[in-house]
């Protein structure tokens, strides 16, 4: 009869086997896009080693935060016409009527809401897997006509 260290062991070996051949898979998905890897690297999504090695090392990933800032940055490079005007840097900070706008949009937001305006809706590639609601206008300060406006929505 199995004792309770023996079933113990054999539920982490299982649970082992299980994150390997998830890791592998999931580097496999990656790895049959070369501008979808290329993106998870660049971004920090995932780690180079581990994508070369899934079962070597565990999954290393920025801070969520720090993916989004990456992934804003590439974006701006990649189609500067999206936010190419939006503002001047001013020693670190940011001014500019976009950078304003964007502000008021962000406060507009319900709680736990992203808020995206038409444009940027627009600019938005569709293989990103980032759907948007309907748009609706919205009256912010310091604008004389209103904003289209629309949720973001994860896929």
């Amino acid at each position: 009869m199995a004792t309770r260290d023996d079933a113990r062991s054999a539920g982490l070996g299982a649970v082992r086997a299980l994150h390997l051949e998830l890791a592998e898979r999931a580097a496999q998905a990656l790895q049959q896009d070369p501008e979808l890897t290329s993106t998870a690297i660049e971004v920090g999504l995932v780690d180079r080693g581990w994508l070369e090695a899934p079962g070597r090392a565990p999954v290393r990933t920025s801070g969520a935060v720090e993916v989004v800032q990456r992934f804003l940055e590439r974006s701006v490079e990649r189609k500067p016409s999206v936010l190419g005007a939006v503002a001047v840097a001013s020693g670190d900070d940011l001014i500019g009527h976009d950078v304003n706008v964007a502000a008021r949009v962000a406060d507009a937001a319900p709680a736990g809401a992203v808020l995206a305006t038409a444009p940027l809706r627009d600019a938005v590639d569709a293989s990103l897997g980032v759907r948007f609601g309907p748009s609706r206008s919205i009256r912010l300060k310091g604008l004389d006509d209103p904003l289209a406006v629309c949720a973001v929505e994860w896929a």
